[in-house]
């Protein structure tokens, strides 16, 4: 991990709680100088999200009105040397700028599923702030979930941090030379 890379994850904040019958909720915040609409971007991104978040493997807008809508995403959750396929239709409610709620509705790989990503204004940028209340319905030991949880979470923080970095850098390219290239 390069000195840059480091100092990004120094920055993330994870924590996690056992519930009962197997759930666990985690909660994750960075911050940022950048805009609302820079991480708004970034997060409702969803036909993209597998270019940038490494454990999604694909993720598909299957139906969108206004501030609502239905995203298929397929993900490789990892635990050590142990890899499990994830399989989610999360039904999202937006609050543009400020909040997006997530839910899964196939209940095929947690038995619940949910949380939401709050974007909140500081003085010289923005926090993101992300949880997950999720209840799987594969068998994990807590002592190897709390683990793979926490890691998977602190690096889908890093790469969305990241990827707000990076378009943030081409955005002031394209507006010193327009002729660039976007992205």
């Amino acid at each position: 991990m390069d000195a840059k890379a480091a100092e990004i994850s120094r920055d993330i904040q994870v924590s996690i709680v056992n519930g009962e019958k197997g759930s666990h909720t985690l909660e994750g915040q960075f911050s940022i100088a950048a805009s609302s609409i820079a991480a708004w971007e970034i997060l409702t991104d969803y036909d993209h999200l597998s270019a940038f978040v490494s454990s999604i493997k694909s993720s598909r807008i299957v139906s969108r009105e206004k501030d609502h809508g239905m995203i298929e995403q397929v993900m490789t959750g990892k635990a050590g040397i142990f890899r499990k396929r994830i399989t989610l239709l999360l039904e999202v409610n937006e609050s543009p700028l400020q909040k997006i709620s997530f839910r899964d509705v196939s209940n095929k790989s947690f038995k619940s599923y949910s949380g939401s990503w709050l974007i909140d204004s500081t003085g010289d940028g923005i926090q993101v702030l992300y949880k997950l209340e999720a209840t799987p319905r594969f068998f994990s030991p807590d002592f190897i979930a709390v683990g793979a949880f926490k890691k998977n979470v602190k690096l889908l923080l890093e790469e969305v941090r990241s990827e707000i970095i990076r378009r943030n850098k081409w955005k002031e390219v394209v507006e010193k030379d327009p002729g660039s290239k976007k992205y």
